[in-house]
């Protein structure tokens, strides 16, 4: 696993904007935004790139 530094400076800004400004609602937001876009990207990783457990409304490049 990387270190905290080691990531891109756009990850740390959004961490730092969670940890320190963001709302409860905001959080909820962001936390769906981004639980979908790692799925879609694990889903675009995998070697037949099918959709297995969700329909999703949109290909991986």
């Amino acid at each position: 696993m990387k270190k905290f530094d080691d990531y891109p400076k756009a990850f740390k800004k959004m961490v730092r904007y969670i940890r320190q400004e963001a709302t409860i609602e905001q959080i909820r937001g962001m936390e769906t935004i981004f639980t979908d876009t790692v799925a879609w990207r694990k889903l675009a990783l995998t070697p037949d790139g099918e959709a297995r457990d969700r329909n999703w409304s949109r290909k991986p490049r």
